[in-house]
């Protein structure tokens, strides 16, 4: 009677035994399918990553095909890409020596001027802080054909809070479109370079130097 008493407890030890060792195992299977799961989460995230880069890279370089293209039909030259030349703000009324014309990037005032047209002209201390907002300014001289200057008008229209027309004299080029770090000229525009501007807005808009690199401006004029 004592031997069988001690056998059933012995048994009782040892279903206990065995059903927390089952748990353990259970325990460590979810674990590890846990882990499985995570890792397939992460390693779907990088491809999904990589391959978002991948679209976003291979359209960024189509863009920039295009715009070299349409570039050789409309009087233009290629993209010329500057340095940095810095990023400060500057109290009013100084004046900042840029070493591009126009400027293409440089310490500048703290307010950005308005997009679209504004008028009267602002100082480019004032256009700088646009381009590091992520805009494209076409700057054209006074004596461009209107024809294209009402191109360049619809233009900016579509797009009025990223875009900027603006006149200026002292330049070699008759139209000149830049954005931060980036200028692209146009020696002998015709009606055909309003598609160069078109996409030089398209490739070089929203990429500023601050942040996102798009900060939509207060449009005037549109």
């Amino acid at each position: 009677m004592a031997d069988s008493k001690r056998d059933t407890k012995r048994e009782r030890r040892d279903e206990a035994k065995k059903r927390r060792l089952e748990e353990i195992r259970r325990r460590q299977r979810k674990a590890r399918m846990r882990k499985v799961m995570s890792l397939a989460v992460v390693a779907l995230a990088i491809v999904g990553l990589g391959a978002g880069i991948f679209v976003a890279r291979a359209s960024s370089n189509r863009k920039k095909a295009d715009l070299a293209a349409a570039a050789r039909q409309g009087g233009c030259t290629s993209v010329k890409s500057f340095s940095n030349e810095g990023q400060n703000h500057v109290t009013p009324p100084a004046k900042v020596d840029y070493k591009t014309n126009p400027p293409t990037s440089g310490n500048h005032y703290p307010s950005p001027a308005n997009t679209g047209f504004p008028s009267p002209t602002p100082p480019d201390e004032a256009l700088v802080h646009n381009m590091e907002h992520g805009h494209v300014i076409f700057w054209f001289k006074p004596d461009l054909d209107p024809a294209l200057l009402t191109q360049l008008q619809d233009i900016v229209k579509k797009d009025p809070t990223r875009l900027i027309l603006v006149p200026r004299d002292n330049m070699d080029a008759k139209l000149v479109f830049t954005a931060w770090r980036h200028m692209q000229s146009c020696p002998t525009p015709t009606t055909a370079t309003a598609i160069v501007a078109e996409k030089f807005a398209d490739v070089y808009k929203k990429h500023g130097a601050e942040g996102t690199g798009d900060t939509p401006g207060i449009p005037q004029g549109v």
